[in-house]
């Protein structure tokens, strides 16, 4: 097993061989919470898209080339560069971030991160908290591809300014608070996960834009924004539901039920359901598939078998 430190970089198979999916593994015993959070940039070390910031609240890259996991202590971001496309971040960058408005990462007892090939730790890192001072982020591992040839970089630089700090350096925003106070993190963290949901629907399902911010002003306002949760819905399709159907109304509650699996549901989905004279299971609801959502599956809720269904 081979021990790494700040500055080192190498191939990555000289510590893998041809092996092409790899896990990059955190254990860290701290006084606080440490979130965190794997950026995939573009040439100009920018984040190539909000999509490509892997972390808790997102837990897979747009091709699953990144995903995170968290399994009892240890947390970590599972690669497979076979899924690397031409569109896709040439260099990826894991940090971490403290949940806690005074906390320093000098503050951390002690912690490893671990280079994994198939089950096997193969390298290991040893972090050194007196090689920080008051930084309250920090950029550890960088995978990146260079004149073709994927490689490991070891960084170990610190960002005073936190979450904010370490998110604007990579080119993204996060909202700023009207008063001149100093924002804690777990304020960043909630108005960099509202960004992150309000840019997805604003490219991907646009009509329910106005919605999801309402939807997230309630969430914040009650405290849910942390919530995660598994969302489902049970759709009346019985007879007696016709108008509402034909009018609309099941659609609404469709589009309104969408923001909050986007917050809630790991998957930014949410399964459905209808029962009539008989229960099916329908496709499950996304923002690829929801607009019209009710007469797109007709051929579904068909399945029923409901008399006076009618055709909506």
């Amino acid at each position: 097993m081979q021990s790494l430190s700040n500055g080192q970089k190498q191939p990555l198979s000289h510590l893998l061989g041809s092996q092409q999916q790899f896990e990059i593994r955190m254990q860290f015993q701290a006084p606080f919470v440490m979130d965190y959070s794997c950026f995939g940039l573009n040439e100009q070390a920018k984040l190539l898209h909000d999509d490509y910031m892997t972390f808790f609240n997102q837990p897979q890259s747009p091709h699953a080339e990144v995903c995170y996991q968290k399994n009892g202590q240890a947390e970590s971001f599972k690669f497979d560069l076979t899924k690397i496309q031409a569109a896709s971040p040439q260099r990826y960058v894991i940090c971490a971030t403290l949940d806690h408005p005074t906390a320093v990462i000098s503050q951390v007892a002690q912690g490893k991160i671990e280079l994994v090939n198939q089950g096997q730790v193969v390298a290991v890192y040893t972090f050194k908290p007196e090689q920080f001072a008051a930084e309250k982020a920090v950029m550890f591992v960088e995978v990146y591809q260079k004149s073709g040839v994927w490689r490991l970089g070891m960084i170990g630089q610190g960002f005073n300014g936190g979450l904010k700090a370490l998110v604007e350096h990579f080119g993204g925003e996060v909202a700023q608070e009207s008063a001149p106070v100093t924002p804690a993190p777990v304020a960043s963290n909630i108005d960099l996960r509202k960004k992150l949901v309000l840019d997805k629907v604003a490219h991907q399902a646009p009509q329910l834009l106005d919605l999801t911010k309402k939807s997230l002003i309630s969430l914040e306002k009650k405290n849910l924004l942390n919530l995660k949760a598994r969302v489902g819905l049970v759709l009346d399709r019985s007879g007696s539901m016709f108008k509402q159907y034909q009018q609309g109304d099941v659609q609404k509650v469709i589009d309104r039920v969408l923001p909050l699996a986007l917050n809630f549901d790991d998957d930014g989905s949410f399964e459905c359901w209808a029962f009539g004279r008989n229960t099916v299971q329908l496709d499950d609801v996304s923002m690829k598939n929801v607009r019209d959502y009710t007469n797109r599956f007709q051929s579904g809720l068909a399945q029923l078998g409901c008399r006076s269904c009618g055709q909506l």
